[in-house]
């Protein structure tokens, strides 16, 4: 037997095969000669290379008939070929779950299979192939970060985007994997401000998993735009208020001390992802909602006096109490309405913090700040609001009295001491509006 008959053989073979022709089960049986002949030796170049092949077509085709194949290695001419077949990595190479997970993809995932991962790695595989959701194994790694450095050293794609738009990066932001976040931050070849299907970036998840240290290194370094707003008009902002307002709905609102702890400690963390976004300069007027609130807005719905007071005070946020929705409401018109029981309700020290946080420096903070709306000051509180207008009324006051000390300049001695008298009764009576 030439070997030029067993190539002859092997081409229309492998073309059969391709196609899943039933055939091919003649053709082993015309060239079982040829075949006892070449693939005898397990070790042999013949053979490594007949199962690589083989391989090949099982990986690469979508098979359709499992009992040809079945079939053809259980063939009486095949048995050797069977043998090197089972020792071969195929099965790493083709097994897929429903979910399209594969061997390699569940070992990365999985800390306690490492020695698993290594042994898999060092199969032909190929390291780019993906689950029903365009994930690769380096998705599933993210999970690890050691497994993350194995994979990357395999040269793999890093820049792959998956079916829902997330590079590896934004995976991780997304998925909450610190670790791996902190490592792939600095891959040159990964877009910091990629966004996926719903125009989501990375940065947009780390606000969304309350990453405030991480969110600040991430926007300082890689000169990230804090105000950026994607197709959906979603800021960093927006996203925060939305994800705080489920929270405070959720766990805050109804008093419940379910979970007491870690309702504490998840508002601790939006506490201080709201500082991180005052620190980057954010736009705190931006609408947040399908009634175009502003987060302002929003608050006093809410009735989270707290957190306005704070933005309040804060200089580094310009809060314009003069924008209004799009039913024609601004922050100005709802603060009337701030709820005095609130703060008797509030667990502080509120005699060393009432200067600070309570009913009457909450309005205060409203009606001094420079965007208040002008017309809300004759309504509401009679007590904020004398303290808040007495400048203008003493300078219009005054002005009335000057001008009628000059139109009674020619008036006798008399009239001038009693418009003297009225002017220091009107002064007094201003001082003790302030």
């Amino acid at each position: 037997m030439t070997q030029t008959e067993f190539e002859s053989f092997s081409v229309l073979f492998f073309e059969q095969l391709k196609v899943q022709a039933k055939e091919i089960i003649k053709t082993i049986d015309n060239n079982s000669k040829v075949i006892e002949y070449n693939l005898i030796d397990p070790e042999s170049d013949l053979m490594k290379e007949f199962i690589r092949n083989f391989n090949n077509v099982v990986v690469e085709t979508k098979v359709k008939n499992y009992k040809l194949f079945k079939k053809v290695l259980q063939h009486n001419s095949f048995i050797q070929v069977l043998k090197s077949f089972r020792n071969s990595d195929v099965l790493v190479r083709a097994s897929q779950d429903e979910n399209g997970t594969t061997a390699l993809m569940e070992a990365a995932y999985c800390p306690t299979f490492n020695s698993l991962l290594e042994k898999l790695l060092k199969y032909h595989v190929d390291i780019n192939k993906t689950d029903n959701n365009g994930n690769t194994v380096l998705f599933y790694a993210s999970r690890n970060l050691e497994n993350l450095k194995k994979i990357i050293k395999t040269g793999i794609d890093i820049t792959h985007v998956n079916r829902d738009g997330e590079t590896i990066l934004s995976y991780c932001a997304k998925m909450n994997r610190v670790r791996s976040f902190e490592y792939l931050k600095n891959e040159k070849s990964i877009d910091p401000n990629h966004f996926n299907c719903i125009g989501r970036t990375a940065a947009m998840h780390l606000v969304e998993n309350t990453q405030s240290l991480l969110l600040k290194s991430f926007i300082n370094d890689k000169n990230i735009d804090p105000n950026y707003k994607n197709k959906f008009e979603e800021t960093l902002v927006t996203i925060f208020v939305k994800n705080y307002y489920q929270h405070y709905i959720g766990n805050l609102k109804d008093g419940s001390v379910k979970g007491a702890m870690y309702t504490y400690e998840k508002t601790k963390r939006f506490g201080e992802t709201l500082k991180t976004l005052v620190d980057l300069n954010c736009d705190f007027n931006v609408p947040v909602d399908d009634d175009g609130n502003t987060p302002i807005m929003v608050f006093l719905l809410m009735k989270d006096y707290v957190t306005c007071q704070y933005l309040l005070s804060q200089d580094k946020v310009s809060i314009d109490l003069s924008k209004e929705n799009y039913h024609g409401i601004n922050a100005s018109y709802l603060s009337l309405f701030i709820s005095s029981e609130v703060f008797d309700e509030l667990t502080y020290h509120k005699g060393r913090y009432n200067d600070k946080l309570s009913y009457s420096a909450l309005k205060k903070a409203f009606i001094k700040n420079e965007s208040f709306d002008k017309k809300y000051l004759d309504v509401g509180d009679e007590d904020i609001k004398i303290k808040s207008v007495d400048i203008e009324s003493i300078r219009h006051n005054n002005n009335n009295n000057n001008n009628n000390n000059n139109n009674n300049n020619n008036n006798n001695n008399n009239n001038n001491n009693n418009n003297n008298n009225n002017n220091n009764n009107n002064n007094n009576n201003n001082n003790n509006y302030l």
